[in-house]
């Protein structure tokens, strides 16, 4: 079945698709106020399939808020999924005690910020969040329709290569400024 024989659902279907899940900032409508979005593949709690279609998902967090530091767009997502098929299965509990009040089966998305770090316990590391994902698309046609659940623990990994990278250019021009640095 082509996405040209699909019935199209009631909720904005993006006009081009991204190849991974993507943040995005841009108004949910026409004139509104930014808004944070992750823009991926759609599940619908019906089964009906949704073929190649794509939808903006919005994210808990508004624009301005302090996790984004002033820019969601600069973002990755690792995960989007359930709570309970988090990458590595003995953290999936303490995931949802933290992020979804306990809830496995809850909605979650896994994001690495590519514009900032952190440091602690003396190590400098990737700056990651997560987030339940509490909104989701009301559909006429489709029921709720939630993202198609993604991960890609390549994109945390190669984060934390880069900032290892950076810390270790920067320890390298410090040696060469000398002790008056």
């Amino acid at each position: 079945m082509t996405d040209e024989s699909l019935v199209r659902p009631q909720q904005k279907v993006c006009e081009k698709n991204v190849k991974v899940p993507t943040i995005l900032v841009e108004p949910f409508q026409e004139g509104g106020k930014p808004e944070v979005f992750v823009q991926w593949f759609g599940e619908s709690s019906t089964g009906r399939k949704l073929g190649e279609m794509q939808f903006r998902f919005p994210l808990p967090a508004p624009v301005d808020s302090h996790c984004w530091m002033g820019h969601p767009e600069l973002c990755k997502v690792v995960m989007v999924g359930q709570v309970k098929n988090w990458p590595k299965p003995e953290a999936a509990q303490s995931i949802a005690d933290m992020a979804a009040k306990g809830n496995l089966d809850a909605l979650i998305i896994f994001i690495v910020a590519t514009h900032y770090s952190t440091l602690s316990g003396g190590r400098t590391g990737t700056a990651c969040f997560v987030f339940e994902m509490t909104i989701q698309l009301a559909d006429g046609i489709y029921c709720v329709i939630t993202p198609r659940p993604y991960c890609d623990m390549s994109v945390l990994e190669e984060e934390n290569d880069r900032v290892g990278d950076e810390m270790l250019d920067r320890n390298d021009f410090a040696e060469q400024l000398g002790d008056d640095y």
